[in-house]
């Protein structure tokens, strides 16, 4: 079928059909496609308290920092772990106990600006977590995380500034998402 044809019956299809349609042309490069698609679907109004957005863009960076958590915490384990591998060359071991305290470090900066950014915009750092999965993973490791990071003493990677500045950029991200 010719696209002109097709297109006379846009106003037609089922919202499966036009997102397959929506899909393919997005897939081609075809932006003149994909722009009427989007043109000629059915438009509905929708309504929501003004708290809706702001509330959605906390979940959002809430759910950043617990994934970005849980990743640090996954490499910490694994460092762990290879201490008690057959081959871990024991030469290497204040190098490698630098590398874990580093990401303990890394660890609890970012827990010091998730804190922050929380206190930023009123809101409890502790309780907005609740209930999120890995959360409770995340909290458990607070206190062995900070005690790793102590080792890291000089060494540590995120200074005062960067951790106020990893806190802005949540800020910014929750703030932008509030606006769209």
């Amino acid at each position: 079928m010719k696209i002109d044809k097709l297109f006379k019956h846009y106003d037609g299809l089922e919202t499966h059909e036009r997102l397959a349609l929506l899909c393919a042309a997005d897939a081609r490069g075809d932006k003149e496609e994909y722009g009427r698609l989007v043109r000629t679907a059915p438009r509905w109004v929708l309504q929501a308290p003004d708290i809706y957005l702001s509330a959605q863009s906390l979940e959002h960076v809430t759910h950043l920092y617990i994934m970005q958590q849980q990743e640090l915490l996954a490499l910490y384990v694994l460092a762990e772990r290879e201490f008690s591998e057959p081959g871990f060359e024991r030469e290497n071991v204040d190098q490698h106990l630098k590398a874990i305290a580093r990401l303990a470090a890394v660890f609890t900066a970012n827990q010091m600006a998730w804190r922050l950014f929380c206190t930023r915009i009123s809101v409890d750092s502790a309780r907005s977590l609740r209930d999120l999965p890995g959360a409770a993973l995340v909290e458990r490791y607070i206190p062995a995380m900070e005690v790793m990071s102590s080792l890291a003493n000089d060494d540590n990677p995120l200074s005062d500034e960067q951790i106020r500045d990893t806190a802005d950029a949540m800020y910014t991200a929750w703030e932008k998402w509030s606006e769209t």
